[in-house]
């Protein structure tokens, strides 16, 4: 075998190793697609508040700490996490914080955003105060210990 065929050899080799992570997660986000696409659930459900939770008011409902990780392998075989925690305060005032966490080398990164918020009609609306921003809406929708923010799940920590 000439040293280039050896070379291309060990390249292919170690891509089909590098890839056989990510096949497996498409297999298994495949596998658990319900139909609703990435932003479910189905249309004019936002901003309501159902399931056991202990207040009608969305506004009550919303206060309190809310998590979401997401874990996943890049592109160069590492394995991360995103773990994103937003805290509604009942004053209107939140924070979005966001850990970003390379697991293969052990080394974070953390952001901590601040904001005002209030529930316009299906919406939220933040106004991000650190750095000031323009407002953004976000819909939402809370059923018991879950909240479903702009098409990502969170889960009520506190």
């Amino acid at each position: 075998m000439s040293p280039i065929s050896s070379l291309l050899s060990v390249a292919v080799r170690h891509h089909r190793r590098a890839a056989a992570p990510f096949a497996a997660l498409l297999a298994l986000g495949l596998a658990s697609c319900d139909g609703l696409g990435p932003v479910g659930p189905e249309q004019n459900q936002f901003a309501t508040v159902g399931g056991t939770t202990t207040s009608a008011d969305p506004n009550v409902a919303l206060v309190g700490t809310w998590r979401r990780t997401v874990i996943f392998v890049d592109e160069f075989g590492d394995s991360r996490s995103i773990e994103t925690t937003w805290q509604f305060a009942g004053d209107g005032s939140a924070a979005r914080t966001i850990v970003t966490t390379n697991l293969t080398l052990q080394t974070s990164e953390v952001v901590v955003t601040r904001a005002r918020w209030r529930i316009q009609e299906s919406s939220i609306v933040l106004e991000f105060t650190d750095p000031l921003s323009a407002p953004i809406l976000v819909d939402f929708l809370i059923l018991d210990d879950e909240l479903i923010l702009g098409g990502e799940l969170f889960t009520r920590i506190s």
